[in-house]
């Protein structure tokens, strides 16, 4: 939690940026005259958007992808690997295609790539 109050990233900001978007402002756009998404197309989960404060969400979390980079960067500072950055986007942020995204920026990684088939040893329990 200490790490995602420090992010740069504020529901201002990514309102602000969500509307610059064009495909994310069309589902603003649509949500906003209190039609159903299924009915033009979208299926899920798009189809599980909603608006809160002006910022688009599936469920508490969506990044538009001006923001993305930040985010990403974010998760992988600590290097904690590819499973645990999932784990933890899953709980902050959205977007189609992030477990692509956290995959490609971990395999890029030489840090990462050191340690990502070397983990810590079983020690006995006595």
């Amino acid at each position: 939690m200490h790490q995602i109050k420090q992010l740069s990233v504020r529901a201002e900001h990514i309102a602000y940026e969500i509307r610059k978007d064009s495909h994310l402002s069309k589902i603003i756009q649509i949500l906003e005259t209190g039609q159903c998404l299924a009915r033009f197309g979208y299926k899920a989960p798009e189809t599980n958007y909603t608006l809160s404060r002006n910022c688009l969400l599936l469920e508490h979390r969506v990044i538009p992808p001006s923001l993305r980079p930040a985010i990403l960067a974010d998760l992988h500072a600590a290097h904690i690997g590819i499973v645990k950055m999932k784990g933890l986007a899953r709980s902050f942020v959205f977007w189609p295609g992030i477990d692509a995204d956290i995959e490609g920026i971990a395999r890029a990684c030489t840090e990462c790539g050191k340690h990502a088939h070397a983990p810590p040893k079983y020690r006995e329990h006595h």
